[in-house]
């Protein structure tokens, strides 16, 4: 333990940049709840490094579903590069899925005299789950399924204040879909790609696209969004997604975040979300 607390110490000493953070987020509806545990620190300029823990539980499982995230981020003068490698071990029901993701964005625009910016963003994330895959009307159990998906993006702020989003992806299946029918695993979609939802997706998407508008209050000292996606499904009907946020600051250090999500599938009962967090900067 001294010597943790020595070589933190050192660190903080070292680099005057020395940032760090936690946060925890609840998200709850009426098939699962889901708690995400995140670490955050700046040792050295320009890296940021990280650890996540979540934990979920869903009505689909017997058993609760655990991740670990380690997230690595390198920011530049004009860009920013973040690789999130994660893992979901064996659940006790043979079910489990390892990957990450590669996140890219650069500045396209700056003007500095009336405060307008743009960036454009990429990524790229790939997972394999072990997972129950029905094919061709033959069930499969714990088979090796391979996926990935791909994502462009623009961000446009305008005066500091207000800011535009859109943007849209694919998944593609490297193990095919052909004859797939349903897969069931524990990976959550949502994850690998931005489907604009902070529910727990379990089905197989082929592609989602949107937009999101935020804005900031320095009175009250929050930033809220609402965003809208469409998300196309291969094994479900395809659904929108209407997304509410805001992050209010209690104090200089903390900042609460509630959320609420609203999901409409075509035909089938309606679907809400809710989320709150906490995260304080130390």
């Amino acid at each position: 333990m001294k010597k943790i607390i020595t070589i933190l110490t050192l660190m903080l000493s070292l680099s005057p940049a020395f940032s760090f953070s936690v946060a925890d987020n609840y998200t709850h509806n009426s098939k699962f709840w889901r708690n995400s545990t995140m670490l955050s620190f700046a040792p050295v300029y320009p890296f940021i490094v990280g650890a996540e823990f979540d934990i979920t539980e869903h009505k689909s499982f017997d058993n609760h579903i655990y991740e670990v995230r380690l997230p690595l981020g390198l920011d530049g003068n004009s860009f920013s590069l973040r690789a999130v490698p994660f893992a979901l071990p064996d659940n006790a029901n043979g079910a489990s899925a390892y990957g990450g993701k590669l996140m890219f964005s650069t500045g396209l625009k700056v003007n500095e005299i009336d405060g307008t910016a743009a960036e454009g963003y990429m990524s790229a994330g790939i997972v394999s789950q072990k997972a129950d895959v029905l094919k061709n009307g033959i069930l499969t159990e714990k088979d090796t399924f391979v996926q990935s998906a791909y994502e462009l993006g623009i961000l446009a702020n305008f005066f500091g204040v207000y800011a535009f989003n859109i943007s849209g992806n694919v998944y593609q299946y490297l193990s095919g879909l052909d004859g797939v029918e349903a897969v069931r695993g524990i990976f959550n979609q949502a994850e690998l790609a931005d489907l604009g939802t902070i529910d727990y997706v379990l089905g197989l998407p082929r592609a989602s696209g949107g937009a999101k508008v935020t804005w900031r209050s320095e009175e009250s000292r929050a930033e809220s969004f609402i965003s809208y996606r469409y998300i196309d499904m291969h094994d479900d009907d395809s659904r929108h997604s209407l997304l509410i946020s805001t992050n209010m600051m209690v104090s200089a250090r903390a900042t609460i975040r509630l959320s609420y999500n609203h999901i409409f599938i075509p035909n089938q009962t309606d679907s809400d979300i809710y989320g709150i967090g906490l995260s304080v900067r130390l």
